[in-house]
């Protein structure tokens, strides 16, 4: 890793140099001297001082954007390649709950393979509540569950929350009534078919009165009719919404794709949120993929 980037992102962070070489344990000239090298090998100024502290310049902020975004490749670089020493070979079953298997696991299992190319998954769909039996039986080699059905020693990943979606199209409008929109149901998923059902319940909403514009066999199929269906301009004259995880749905909403809908009955109210584990009953069966999904999660989804 660079280390002279790596002082300068320190600096910028404590605005003083003695601070700096106190947190990564090295002396004060050395700090100065690095930055001072940085600015040479660069031809601009980082820092200007203002009394006894540091204060970026504006080349200093571009600078430091470009170098935290640096320092974070080096860290996957040196991730990646502590996976590459210890690849994994064989086929390896994997129990999904049915929002995982519909929602995150092919970029998870897609980015394990690229580092372990010897390696392959068959992902099965098993609810939360059957991973267990599945592991004792070794049908599965590892399994992923969520909070209410964890197993003793499962390893906790990350914290789902089950949002409203609809089409980008509606951009104008920031809330919609309930009965104002149309609903986009699926199944496949019996346990977040229920958390919906449950959700509309605790508000005294009578879900079977809503209007469905679609039913689609599983969530996959929903997000995608409901951005095609954005897309042809339908959207934006009959609204329409659908119920998925956040994990789901968290690429699309960063490429404006879908955009989260704000239903008066919901606002500011606490959804239902999820805690996933990953479980492995018979040890390490899959050599560095505990680790490896652990780190995955927190890149990508914390």
């Amino acid at each position: 890793m660079d280390s002279k980037l790596k002082i300068f992102v320190v600096a910028a962070v404590t605005h003083n140099y003695s601070e700096t070489a106190k947190l990564l344990n090295i002396t004060q000239p050395a700090v100065s001297q690095n930055i001072k090298s940085l600015e040479r090998e660069y031809g601009i100024q980082l820092f200007t001082r203002e009394g006894k502290g540091l204060v970026l310049t504006y080349s200093g902020e571009i600078f430091l954007q470009r170098a935290k975004e640096i320092l974070k490749k080096y860290k996957e670089l040196e991730y990646e390649t502590k996976i590459l020493s210890s690849v994994s070979e064989g086929v390896f079953k994997i129990g999904l709950p049915p929002a995982l298997y519909y929602g995150i696991f092919p970029d998870l299992s897609a980015d394990y393979c690229r580092l372990s190319p010897k390696a392959s998954f068959i992902p099965k769909i098993i609810e939360s509540k059957d991973i267990e039996i599945s592991l004792i039986n070794k049908e599965i080699h590892a399994g992923f569950t969520h909070s209410g059905t964890m197993l003793a020693n499962a390893e906790p990943l990350m914290e789902d929350t089950l949002i409203p979606v609809c089409c980008q199209t509606l951009s104008k409008v920031e809330i919609f009534d309930i009965q104002d929109v149309k609903l986009i149901a699926y199944g496949k998923d019996e346990s977040t078919v229920k958390e919906i059902a449950s959700l509309f319940d605790s508000f005294g909403i009578d879900i079977g009165r809503l209007t469905v514009i679609s039913k689609m066999e599983d969530p996959a199929a929903a997000i995608k009719f409901l951005i095609q269906y954005g897309q042809s301009g339908a959207g934006s004259i009959i609204p329409a919404f659908g119920f998925f995880w956040y994990s789901q749905v968290r690429k699309l909403l960063e490429e404006g794709l879908l955009k989260e809908i704000n239903l008066s009955p919901f606002m500011g109210r606490p959804m239902p949120k999820r805690f996933y584990f990953l479980n492995e009953e018979h040890g390490n069966e899959i050599p560095g993929f505990r680790k490896y999904v652990t780190n995955w999660f927190g890149r990508n989804l914390k």
